[in-house]
């Protein structure tokens, strides 16, 4: 189920507590992130750019392709951290994710934000 997609929003997850946090990766492109997906409440969200805005979609389970899935939880010590703030915001003629989880900051943004960029292979995961 689609929650928000715009290139402004903040998600209702503030104050809950992080299970686990999985990035997307093709295997073609191992530096690229093409998704970022959060458990919490036993609830995937998966949060992506498209075309130039951001996506947060609600999922009862993972896809089949578990093998493209990298945990980053126990690397960042994320799991049962609180959720401080997730949010979408402007940038240049794109749009980024921001996850403020317990004391570290994320950002999932395009590589070249000065230009409008629809492909889902130039992602970054920036801690």
């Amino acid at each position: 189920m689609r929650i928000h997609q715009d290139q402004q929003f903040e998600v209702a997850l503030k104050g809950q507590k992080l299970q686990s946090f999985l990035l997307y990766i093709d295997s073609d492109y191992p530096d690229d992130v093409l998704l970022v997906v959060l458990l919490v409440n036993n609830m995937y969200y998966r949060f992506f750019l498209d075309a130039g805005i951001s996506f947060v979609e609600q999922l009862d389970k993972l896809p089949d392709d578990e093998e493209c899935y990298k945990n980053i939880s126990t690397k960042y010590n994320l799991q049962n951290q609180e959720i401080k703030r997730i949010y979408s915001e402007k940038d240049e003629e794109n749009s980024k994710l921001i996850f403020e989880i317990g004391s570290q900051r994320f950002v999932l943004k395009c590589k070249e934000s000065s230009h409008f960029d629809d492909e889902n292979r130039i992602f970054k995961l920036m801690k």
